[in-house]
């Protein structure tokens, strides 16, 4: 039998918290009952409120309490420290302790990613994380890396995003030779 996957949501994080976390994650764990297990991290009545009222009692959607809230104004290289039962800490937690798989945040990245490093770390060979979105297009999918949470990357970071993101479409979508390309929103001094 093939071990579901344990997501953490952080179900504090982002706009229209709890309610548009909560029932994402209800259709998740309907929809995917056989592959996935949810963990919903956050403030557990309000959360318990949500399942509620959607007459939910799935056995593959948990709630773990966290009192805490990393918000958008927070600063995201404090915020790990400032607020260490916040929603994003506390799945991270479960994530390195072997009790999630994954975390979903759609929180403040900055903090995302800043407590990501500092808590789970880095793959070796990676200097710099990435946020990567998956969107849907004419031939398929395309995959972005990086998606608003690096600000001064150099090229040594973009070579190492193509390369996890060519790894990531190959690994979940079977694609040989993923083509790669980059996409600049900016202006250089160059």
């Amino acid at each position: 039998m093939i071990k579901k996957i344990r997501i953490a949501v952080d179900a504090m994080g982002g706009d229209n918290a709890p309610e548009s976390q909560v029932l994402g994650a209800i259709q998740v764990a309907r929809e995917r009952f056989d592959k996935i297990e949810v963990i919903l991290v956050g403030n557990k009545k309000k959360i318990i409120e949500i399942v509620k009222s959607q007459n939910c009692s799935l056995e593959n959607l948990h709630i773990v309490n966290a009192s805490e809230v990393v918000t958008m104004d927070d600063s995201p290289s404090d915020a790990f420290k400032v607020k260490p039962d916040s929603s994003l800490t506390v799945g991270l937690k479960l994530q390195l302790d072997g009790k999630a798989d994954a975390l979903i945040s759609a929180g403040n990245t900055g903090a995302v990613l800043s407590a990501s490093t500092l808590l789970l770390g880095r793959i070796k060979g990676v200097s710099r994380p990435s946020i990567g979105s998956l969107f849907p297009t004419d031939a398929g999918r395309t995959m972005v890396f990086d998606v608003g949470a690096t600000v001064d990357c150099r090229p040594k970071h973009l070579l190492e995003f193509a390369q996890m993101g060519s790894i990531y479409m190959n690994y979940l979508f079977d694609i040989d030779k993923p083509r790669v390309g980059l996409l600049s929103v900016g202006e250089e001094k160059y």
